[in-house]
């Protein structure tokens, strides 16, 4: 009985377990008879992952993960199948590009990075943005990127900031 009134009070795990029945009983006692078995089963696995994002009863990289379990569990498809697209290409370069930024942001680098640009333009507002676009861009890019705009009729820097990329450039 101590239990029960303990986990009364601990609201994400009385959410947990009210999705978690609503899971079972859809895939117990409810069926479409438009959608395959397999379908349906998907359709029960998403409603109940929607659930546990809305109700943030898991960090969502927890609540991502449950199809790795509950897809070869129902038997929707194989383990392999199921995390073929975990394993892309492109997940991994997303994944790569945040442990950079996180390590960005840890060793303070950005803060650093930052201080140095607005040094730089001596504050003004559209140096520090050509600042930030030229630092940004991947060093064989930036020969280009201000080669176009020299060549360009348009001119996206007033006269009087034109040195201002460069300046940044030499340093």
């Amino acid at each position: 009985m101590r239990f029960i009134k303990n986990s009364l009070h601990n609201k994400a795990l009385l959410k947990f377990i009210m999705t978690l029945v609503l899971f079972l009983g859809l895939l117990s006692f409810g069926r479409i008879e438009e959608l395959s078995l397999p379908a349906y089963r998907t359709l029960c696995c998403s409603i109940f992952m929607v659930l546990l994002w809305i109700f943030e009863c898991f960090p969502l990289a927890v609540t991502s993960l449950l199809p790795i379990f509950l897809f070869p569990l129902l038997e929707i498809s194989s383990a392999a199948d199921t995390t073929k697209p975990y394993a892309h290409p492109v997940i991994f370069l997303f994944l790569g590009g945040f442990f950079l930024a996180i390590s960005i942001k840890t060793s303070g680098l950005d803060k650093r990075i930052a201080s140095l640009i607005i040094r730089k333009t001596k504050g003004n507002p559209k140096a520090i943005m050509a600042g930030f676009i030229l630092f940004m861009l991947p060093p064989f890019a930036k020969k280009d990127f201000i080669k176009k705009l020299e060549s360009s009729d348009i001119k996206y820097i007033e006269p009087r900031y034109e040195d201002a990329g460069v300046q940044i450039l030499n340093g």
